[in-house]
């Protein structure tokens, strides 16, 4: 914990750079359910004394589940790279990660392919896990193919003996940096579009409170809505309130009345808000597009 603030969480720090995984508190071979990881990786994020810092990087865990959710709803994300092997299996499992980005208005940052090729001793390159995967993903969707990373022993070792790779073989670490490079000239290109006012980029800007019963949303663009409570609790997506295959309300919209108050509303992630009515109804999460299309 910090000196300062007990409460907060001290990174380690090695080589200066500063990371923090759950391996670190968990007993070998533990396992917890996925509201306990919730809560967790809560904490990773906003409790953690990570100031100052260049960039913060998040290892997602591969899948689409509930913790990739909590991740990208706390995390506040600038932009998700892509990783993925050669085979055509992986690339399917990548596909679907990629729509949850979408879903969740995340841009894709790029593609970067790993274990691409071995090269031993003579320039000759081997693929053996097929050839190309990384590039036919990124000219299929128009991301950009950020950098194809070989198989290299000297990487794994480095990795486990907590070494520099960078210090100990800088010709094998050449390709991460070139790759970091491109990312970072990505995101600043992804900051030039949200600076033109691109809908798919457009976020709240700030929440102001009319009164008990109405709000206002001043967006990113510039546009001032205003918002009544009472028509969105009638509006609820979450699964209480709305059938989530058939999309059928499930409550009476006359059972809510006009004067229903909020007792919070928060942004999740980059793409919605959570609105925690007085009435108890707290799991709806009404997205940017939807909130922007009702006033339209």
């Amino acid at each position: 914990a910090s000196l300062a603030d007990p409460k907060r969480i001290v990174p380690a720090l090695s080589y200066g750079v500063k990371g923090i995984s759950y391996s670190h508190f968990a007993q070998e071979g533990a396992m917890v359910r996925a509201p306990i990881a919730n809560g967790f990786i809560k904490q990773l994020i906003h409790q953690v004394d990570w100031a100052p810092l260049d960039c913060l990087l998040i290892d997602f865990p591969p899948g689409t589940g509930d913790i990739q959710l909590t991740l990208m709803q706390e995390g506040g994300l600038s932009g998700g790279v892509i990783v993925t092997t050669p085979q055509e299996v992986a690339l399917l499992d990548v596909v679907k990660a990629m729509g949850m980005f979408e879903q969740m208005n995340i841009p894709i940052v790029g593609v970067v392919e790993n274990m691409s090729y071995f090269q031993g001793d003579s320039e000759q390159r081997h693929y053996p896990f097929g050839q190309g995967g990384g590039r036919r993903l990124s000219e299929r969707f128009g991301i950009p193919l950020l950098g194809e990373i070989p198989i290299d022993p000297r990487v794994s070792q480095c990795g486990d003996e907590g070494l520099s790779l960078f210090q100990e073989s800088p010709s094998s670490a050449l390709v991460f940096t070139a790759i970091a490079q491109l990312v970072r000239a990505q995101l600043e290109a992804l900051a030039h579009l949200e600076g033109l006012k691109n809908f798919e980029t457009i976020r709240v800007q700030q929440i102001i409170q009319k009164d008990q019963t109405r709000f206002t949303i001043e967006w990113t663009d510039g546009k001032l809505l205003d918002y009544c409570l009472a028509e969105l609790q009638r509006l609820c997506p979450c699964a209480r309130c709305r059938d989530e295959k058939t999309g059928k309300v499930l409550i009476d919209p006359t059972s809510i009345p006009d004067d229903v108050e909020a007792v919070r509303i928060v942004n999740v992630g980059r793409y919605a808000l959570q609105i925690t009515f007085a009435s108890g109804c707290s799991k709806g999460l009404y997205t940017y597009r939807f909130l922007r299309e009702l006033k339209n």
